[in-house]
């Protein structure tokens, strides 16, 4: 693999994560075939309803939660937006750079939109939880 991505998304003066935001400037470096290139997108400051939607939670299950609505046709808009620029990326590298952040996102959206990807994260969760009570007994 020969394409990665490094991103930040600031989201005002005091507060930056480290993902492909939807809202505030979100600042990328691209590898690809040996060459890095930096790129900068500015959108509008998030609003206080985008911040809380998309917040870390206190506890690894309310984060799993948000990662289920996310992955959900009908998700909230900014934990959906977040979710998709980002496996965007991953998919976009996992092609070695051959398929688009444009067409990459497309695929994304449809795979979530049309429920694979809630149905993808139930077939693994299921697998998680054989594994667990094989362990187990």
């Amino acid at each position: 693999m020969t394409t990665g991505f490094a991103v930040a998304t600031e989201i005002n003066t005091d507060e930056i994560m480290d993902e492909s935001g939807t809202a505030g400037t979100t600042y990328m470096a691209t590898v690809h075939g040996g060459r890095v290139e930096e790129s900068r997108r500015v959108q509008p400051p998030p609003d206080e309803r985008w911040k809380r939607a998309v917040a870390h939670r206190a506890h690894h299950t309310a984060n799993a939660h948000a990662v289920v609505d996310a992955l959900s046709p009908n998700g909230h808009p900014a934990r959906v937006g977040l979710a998709e620029h980002n496996a965007a990326l991953v998919l976009t590298a996992a092609h070695d750079g051959q398929l688009t952040l444009t067409d990459a996102l497309a695929r994304v959206r449809e795979a979530r939109r049309s429920g694979r990807a809630q149905r993808l994260l139930a077939r693994l969760q299921s697998r998680k939880d054989t594994a667990r009570s094989c362990t187990a007994s």
